[in-house]
């Protein structure tokens, strides 16, 4: 543990107290996100003191990742949503390649398509978790148009009904 000597007139000005003990501690922003969805109510807080809490540290995470607006916010948590379904190994690809500042959504997805296609020699990445076991674009050609059925629902004669709610 290291321990850094304080002047007095530090220890009286908060502003300066706190970046030294947020320094000591060393939170990444993503800890502080994991902190934040992680966290429970304990059985001696109040629910407004367990609010406080949670927007005080939501407050920080969004103060580290420097989201100053409404739209920043947003791509903030599009890309959160969008690295959690990485995987392992994808993951701390992204996370060395982002330090501590944040990919906007599109360059996420870029970082992990070249990642993914330099790795694999190609651009897919299967999810699992969607069900697929194999590239559903593998054998289609650039130019694939889905074949359309003339007896699709889309093109078979249908009668005229009428609305019985308004009569016509």
């Amino acid at each position: 543990m290291s321990y850094c000597i304080l002047k007095k007139e530090e220890l009286n000005d908060y502003e300066k107290l706190k970046s030294i003990v947020l320094r000591e501690f060393q939170l990444t922003p993503r800890e502080c996100l994991n902190s934040f969805k992680n966290a429970v109510k304990s059985s001696g807080e109040t629910y407004i003191q367990f609010a406080a809490r949670l927007t005080a540290n939501f407050q920080y995470y969004c103060s580290l990742r420097k989201v100053k607006s409404f739209e920043s916010l947003c791509d903030l948590i599009i890309s959160n949503k969008l690295f959690e379904t990485l995987n392992k190994e994808t993951a701390t690809h992204i996370g060395i390649r982002e330090a501590e500042d944040w990919f906007r959504p599109i360059d996420l997805a870029k970082e992990c398509d070249i990642y993914i296609s330099s790795k694999n020699g190609s651009r897919k990445e299967i999810p699992i978790a969607c069900g697929y076991t194999e590239d559903p674009f593998k054998n289609r050609s650039r130019n694939f148009k889905p074949e359309i059925k003339e007896n699709s629902p889309q093109y078979l004669e249908r009668e005229n009904k009428n609305c019985y709610i308004y009569m016509r």
